[in-house]
């Protein structure tokens, strides 16, 4: 990974691939740093794929129970550039009369999936802001939900995510 106050990293964040990686993933995190997968993997075999474009961190969906996938970690906090991040396959943002499920102390990202649904949101005050991000789902669709990945990048201008889209013609 690169380091120095003026160099940036990228990160590819996927979730709910349920077993098929569309190969547009891989050509989207050519030249990544680090590739997040937030749950539901679905295969082994989908972060072997992932591995060879760069290094993976997952963590276990509900749907990986018996699918060999069971040694991955529920949750993970992990320091990214300097950038607390969090990682979850379920997690409920703060908003809508909710004020969110709790987070390690000094968690400046969160990753999550499970609800197919994109999710970009910043909140809380100066210093203590977070950012979550849902990427949707990568796998084929389902419940009539877009086909998406994620982009993370931590540079000097901070922490900035995106969503990919799987659907569109190339």
């Amino acid at each position: 990974m690169r380091h120095g106050s003026l160099s940036r990293l990228r990160a590819g964040v996927v979730s709910d691939t349920h077993g098929f990686l569309d190969p547009r993933v891989l050509q989207l995190y050519t030249g990544v740093d680090l590739i997040l997968h937030a749950g539901d993997v679905g295969d082994p075999s989908i972060l072997d794929e992932l591995s060879d474009v760069s290094p993976v961190i997952a963590v276990r969906g509900n749907v990986d129970e018996g699918s060999g996938l069971e040694h991955l970690p529920e949750s993970i906090s992990l320091s990214v550039a300097g950038v607390s991040i969090y990682m979850t396959h379920i997690y409920t943002p703060p908003g809508g009369g909710a004020s969110g499920d709790p987070l390690p102390p000094g968690t400046r990202v969160v990753i999550f999936g499970h609800s197919h649904i994109p999710f970009l949101q910043e909140s809380g005050s100066p210093g203590t802001r977070v950012l979550c991000f849902n990427p949707a789902s990568a796998g084929r669709k389902r419940f009539g939900k877009p086909r998406l990945a994620g982009m993370l990048t931590i540079g000097p201008d901070g922490v900035q995510a995106e969503h990919l889209d799987l659907e569109s013609p190339e």
